[in-house]
């Protein structure tokens, strides 16, 4: 029988489970391990998605990520079957690294969304490698606690704010909740999100986890969120954010300004589905490794500048509502 399309929902956030084929290690050993990441910052600057959350175990990965024009299927389609051919390669072996088709769950409201950061950043900690997550150097963990380097690919925005407007403090508290002491988010009900989780894992098909997105509609088979606002629009947003002149965010300039409101076009284009980084690249006349660039780096400014980040989050708010 032909397998079922995959559910996309355009904007959404999903956490994608893979695993070694009969429980065989997916990873030899670091360097496949930096290889995998590499291929995976390569799939982020060419399809646009934000990678959340994560961590690579020996025989088993976790993503957690949100997807923007490109479908989640396109997306791991790409980075499996790449990673397969460069182990198998490398290894000097023939035959099937993964077990199946990845497993996706739908992330629907920010309960489900903790729960799972929890279950994620504590996988090295249930499997005894460490005591300390932050000490686990193949987990996101480290990073959005800032006790370890950050890769460029990794969004620590968007999982910061739900804790803190200030990046140290939303720091804090994340630990915090992961390692289940008190100062962290608010308690949630992680009983069921464990039941839900595992029983995802377990099925083939995309399982939806908590509420339905807001302005999620059913049409077919398929989920669209909230229609998407005008690239222009975004780039004008951009522009009013970063204190330019539109003509210096789509004209020639190199000018570190320009490229500041570039960045900012970017993760607002990617916040609201508004188009890819391709996308932006053409529309302001550059090549999408500087967009990406500016991107990433608008992203860890925006990380640790809270007032940034509420300016990020309110034109957000803005160009969405002006689409419904």
């Amino acid at each position: 029988m032909p397998r079922k399309p995959r559910l996309h929902v355009d904007g959404a956030i999903y956490h994608v489970t893979l695993r070694g084929d009969a429980g065989r290690p997916i990873f030899a050993d670091d360097a496949d391990r930096s290889r995998w990441e590499g291929l995976l910052a390569e799939g982020v600057a060419r399809h646009g998605h934000r990678v959340l959350a994560y961590c690579w175990m020996g025989d088993h990965v976790h993503l957690c990520l949100r997807v923007a024009e490109a479908p989640l299927s396109r997306i791991m389609q790409q980075l499996v079957s790449r990673y397969a051919r460069a182990f198998n390669r490398r290894h000097g072996r023939v035959g099937h690294v993964f077990q199946g088709r990845f497993r996706a769950m739908l992330v629907g409201d920010d309960a489900y969304r903790l729960g799972l950061l929890r279950y994620i950043h504590r996988d090295p900690v249930a499997a005894g490698l460490v005591r300390d997550p932050r000490r686990y150097r193949w987990s996101s963990h480290g990073a959005l606690c800032g006790a370890a380097r950050s890769p460029a690919w990794l969004d620590h925005t968007g999982t910061l704010a739900l804790f803190a407007r200030d990046a140290k403090l939303a720091r804090r508290r994340l630990h915090a909740f992961v390692m289940g002491a008190a100062g962290g988010r608010a308690a949630v009900d992680e009983s069921a999100i464990w039941a839900e989780i595992e029983a995802a894992i377990a099925s083939p098909s995309v399982a939806t986890l908590g509420k339905p997105p807001r302005g999620t509609r059913r049409q077919g088979a398929r989920r669209e969120l909230a229609r998407p606002p005008r690239l222009a629009a975004v780039i004008d947003a951009a522009a009013r954010l970063a204190g330019v002149e539109r003509r210096a965010l789509v004209g020639p300039t190199r000018a570190r300004a320009a490229s500041r409101a570039r960045g900012i076009a970017g993760l607002l284009a990617q916040a609201t589905g508004a188009a890819s980084l391709s996308a932006l690249a053409r529309a302001t006349g550059r090549d999408p490794g500087s967009i990406s660039r500016a991107v990433e780096a608008a992203r860890r400014q925006a990380a640790t500048d809270g007032g940034l980040a509420r300016r990020l989050a309110a034109a957000r708010r803005a160009l969405m509502q002006k689409t419904r």
